[in-house]
């Protein structure tokens, strides 16, 4: 079966927005201003159905919310920053660079409520000297009150992958980090103000020392592999090649 296309990922239906402004059957605009530069950007296009004439935009819209919300566009736009979750993989009891980075995690210039964090490594290492400093980087996690803060001890590599990303699927975006990477303070940062203020439709992130990818992208993608890493990398040059692919780093 052929993958669903990159552009079809991310994609928003403005019909039942509670935003849509309507003449009749036909949307004629965005209550939040935000369809029409969608549009204007050539981001977008309309299209119909049984019911209705409306817009389809081409990447995810933070502003569509169902009509049953009581919900104005100040406090959409408070509440519709991007969340995000961060794995750490740690491969053997040296982990050499745990420490820088737990300590880059925790210094991520975010709101910390709107990111979650999963550490994996195998069930061999509960039995080092590993899980004394273990201990101390879930402290100093702990402290830094992230949204969750989840351990996966794997026995099956198989179904490593699995086990750990299902702890963080419920956030917007995704960041494998293994023991020694660090994130850069200012990333989520950045990617927020790219999707929600500059209205950009990348789905695939780089700052100086890793890779953050947009969830849906994931998972529509992951099964072509089973191996994150494998895909990971093949996202990366399809991200490049449709326009998808955004570096902070240069």
């Amino acid at each position: 079966m052929k993958s669903k296309q990159l552009d079809r990922i991310a994609e928003t239906s403005c019909k039942d927005c509670k935003f849509a402004i309507y003449e009749g059957k036909t949307q004629t605009g965005c209550e939040a201003g935000r369809a029409e530069v969608y549009m204007e950007n050539g981001m977008g296009f309309e299209a119909y159905d049984k019911d209705k004439e409306f817009y389809v935009i081409n990447t995810l819209c933070s502003y569509k919310i169902e009509k049953k919300y009581a919900l104005s566009i100040e406090e959409i736009k408070a509440i519709r920053k991007k969340s995000f979750g961060i794995a750490v993989y740690i491969e053997d009891e040296d982990a050499e660079g745990l420490e820088e980075t737990i300590e880059s995690i925790c210094n991520v210039n975010y709101d910390h409520s709107k990111i979650s964090v999963c550490i994996s490594h195998s069930y061999k290492l509960l039995q080092s000297e590993f899980t004394n400093r273990m201990k101390k980087q879930m402290r100093a996690l702990e402290n830094a009150d992230f949204s969750s803060i989840n351990v996966v001890v794997y026995g099956n590599e198989r179904q490593r992958d699995y086990d750990t990303f299902k702890k963080i699927a419920r956030q917007n975006y995704i960041t494998k980090l293994n023991a020694g990477q660090t994130i850069d303070q200012d990333t989520y940062e950045k990617i927020d103000y790219a999707i929600n203020e500059r209205l950009e439709r990348f789905l695939f992130f780089e700052d100086s020392s890793c890779y953050t990818i947009l969830f849906k992208a994931v998972n529509s993608r992951y099964l072509d592999h089973n191996d994150y890493d494998k895909m990971e990398e093949a996202l990366l040059e399809e991200s490049k090649a449709e326009g998808f692919y955004k570096c902070f780093n240069g």
